[in-house]
């Protein structure tokens, strides 16, 4: 049956509802300076163990129509939400007076934001704070605004100073924060402002954003707890205490019914644990084709049972080939294996020596390049803020943009020219295992896709304005190593599941930044696949190099 998933967590009386992006950071020390840089400003930001933004963005853009969105487009989508609601906002910049690139930077910020306020009617209510002595760097870092250090060339060499500069937003007794912005990306701030206004604005009016949640029984769900070896916390928990503003339901394949999903905005479907029939593929159909709807799904052909201490797969698509190859996109029945692009584990074989890096845990990291083939398009805003994005058991996604020509195709994840993959089941992907013979030969490979734009029905004539991820990661919602290494629940074991393995269980803690990163890539996922047509605009600046 389905039903609502009420926060587990909420704060305590009179505080604010938790974001990830308010959370303190941890500073990190800064790498030596290889050589004076020229012209830019090197800086690094200190990052906490789920929020790590990001120094820079590159993007490649595939499949793609030419853009030709405008500053002012943003900024009217954003007047249009102001507009919309009945709640004024406070606004406060706060920023150090130097280096001189941040004090430049912030000037411009700090304009845009005047030009919101006086074409706000009243809606905005802007200050500025100059961070220049302990008194107002105890107030940034108490409204949650994080330090950066950040240096300057010069004859003598590059000096590094603390420096703050970030941006607090407040309706009522709600909070959203932008911790810190990339002195050297400010023309990336229409769409964080726009981004963290809709959360304010969600909290201080008590919106609900319907989620819909679609798993099987035997598959995997946001639910499932094994996002710890240590605990029974679940990405789910995580996600429905943090973002209030989301209202998540918990759907069965045979509960897409278009009354239960009158109020829902996104469906999410995670790895099944049976097939999808025909009739239940054209009612997520005909969901989208109601327009201004998304589907998220995040699956690929690889299955793991819980508590399987061998990690053995089976590969299954499930039956969602008849629904995905009708929007353009082909899931291979096949295991992407990437020893370049292959997690890292501390720990120690059973026969001695250390683990290798395991091809099956794929991790990019989300930094500044100037690739011409990047592996990970930075610029697309569900990874803005996420430092490393990990794919467990990925499948090789085949892309056919001629079925949608009225759309715009981004493939967004790559793995590197080496990728190989192994096409039968039976292989195990314990740690430490070496590669299976006869994998398909080294190639760069799609991992995920996003398709935005009037789309065409997967089962008939129709068309509807709809958006559709697909991230090919069977595991990307959970803990791939607790949920092997931690015994089935009662309800898996009876669908398969085993007793787990202690080993798995250990290392699993080396996955936790990964499950970390997780949690602020999925609620980008559902920022971005439920983004008001009002602001819409404002993520596709991103796009854009200054």
């Amino acid at each position: 049956m389905a039903k609502d998933v009420p926060p587990n967590v909420r704060p305590g009386p009179g505080q604010p509802p938790l974001s990830l992006l308010d959370e303190p950071a941890k500073r990190e020390q800064p790498p030596e300076p290889k050589s004076p840089p020229s012209n830019r400003l090197p800086w690094i930001l200190g990052i906490g163990s789920i929020v790590l933004l990001v120094g820079g963005f590159f993007s490649l853009w595939l499949f793609r129509s030419p853009l030709d969105v405008t500053q002012q487009e943003c900024e009217d989508g954003t007047l249009e939400l102001l507009k919309a609601s009945e709640h004024p906002v406070e606004v406060s910049l706060f920023a150090s007076p130097e280096p001189a690139q941040l004090a430049q930077s912030a000037d411009r910020v700090g304009q845009e934001l005047e030009r919101l306020a006086e074409a706000s009617d009243g809606k905005i209510k802007y200050t500025r704070v100059v961070v220049k002595d302990a008194e107002t760097r105890g107030q940034a870092s108490g409204e949650g605004i994080q330090q950066a250090l950040l240096g300057e060339a010069s004859s003598a060499g590059t000096s590094l100073n603390a420096a703050y500069f970030g941006v607090v937003l407040r309706s009522g007794e709600q909070r959203a924060t932008i911790p810190a912005i990339d002195p050297e990306r400010p023309q990336d701030f229409p769409f964080w402002f726009a981004n963290r206004l809709r959360e304010v604005i969600a909290r201080a009016e008590k919106q609900s954003i319907g989620i819909g949640l679609v798993s099987t029984p035997g598959g995997i769900s946001l639910e499932e707890p094994s996002l710890s070896a240590r605990s029974d916390a679940s990405m789910l928990a995580l996600l429905a205490s943090a973002f209030p503003y989301y209202r998540f339901v918990l759907l069965t394949p045979n509960e897409l019914e278009p009354a239960k999903l009158e109020a829902i905005d996104t469906l999410v479907v995670t790895q099944p644990g049976r097939d999808f029939t025909k009739a239940e593929l054209e009612r997520i159909d005909d969901f989208l084709m109601r327009g201004g709807k998304s589907l998220v799904v995040l699956a690929s052909a690889v299955n793991i049972p819980p508590g399987d201490g061998s990690m053995s797969i089976t590969l299954s698509r499930h039956g969602l080939e008849p629904l995905l190859e009708g929007y353009g996109v082909e899931i291979s029945s096949d295991l992407v294996l990437d020893p370049a692009q292959g997690m890292k584990l501390k720990g120690s074989l059973v026969g001695g020596g250390e683990i290798p890096p395991d091809p099956s845990l794929i991790v990019l990291e989300n930094i500044r390049t100037e690739e011409k083939a990047p592996r990970l398009v930075s610029s697309f805003p569900i990874f803005q803020g996420v430092r490393q994005v990990t794919l467990p058991f990925a499948s090789t996604l085949v892309l056919h943009a001629e079925k949608q020509k009225n759309t715009t195709f981004t493939p967004l994840v790559f793995s590197s020219s080496e990728a190989q993959a192994a096409t039968k089941g039976g292989i195990s992907t314990y740690p430490g295992k070496p590669l299976p013979e006869g994998l398909s030969p080294g190639e760069r490979r799609t991992l995920a896709v996003a398709i935005d734009g009037d789309l065409k029905s997967a089962f008939g004539d129709r068309s509807a304005r709809a958006r559709v991820l697909v991230i090919s990661a069977s595991q990307l919602v959970t803990n791939p190593l607790a949920r092997a290494g931690k015994p089935a629940t009662p309800d898996a074991a009876k669908q398969g599941g085993g007793t787990g393995d202690p080993t798995l269980a250990s290392i699993s803690q080396y996955y936790d930044g990964s499950a970390a990163s997780s949690s602020l890539l999925l609620r980008n996922i559902l920022d971005w696949s439920t983004e008001p047509k009002a602001t819409r605009h404002c993520s596709l600046l991103l796009r854009r190099k200054e």
